[in-house]
């Protein structure tokens, strides 16, 4: 991410509301607050569209537990095949994602 890519923190509910996927993909990278990258996930696994799953992928490693939960359960919603391999080797090494709330 450039220098200038969020001077301002996203506002998630703005983005999802627009559909806007390359900003919620965006707003994964947010360093400032984990709470962002989680909402931005958790987003990303509610619109049907066309989705870059591999971002979420990459975040399956963000440093948040938070993070992680959201985005294993953004990659449920999605139902994307090409998840089953990086989620089977995060669940092998953390256990608190055991529970995983289906709504």
């Amino acid at each position: 991410m450039g220098l200038t890519d969020f001077l301002f923190e996203p506002n998630i509910d703005k983005l999802y509301r627009k559909k806007d996927i390359k900003g919620l993909v965006k707003a994964l990278g947010y360093k400032k607050d984990s709470s962002i990258r989680e909402n931005a996930a958790r987003c990303l696994g509610r619109i049907n569209g066309n989705i870059p799953v591999e971002s979420l992928i990459a975040t399956l490693k963000d440093s948040n537990t938070e993070v992680r939960k959201a985005t294993v359960n953004a990659l449920g919603d999605l139902k994307d095949k090409r998840a089953i391999e990086p989620l089977i080797a995060l669940l092998k090494t953390e256990f608190s994602f055991l529970v995983i709330h289906f709504d």
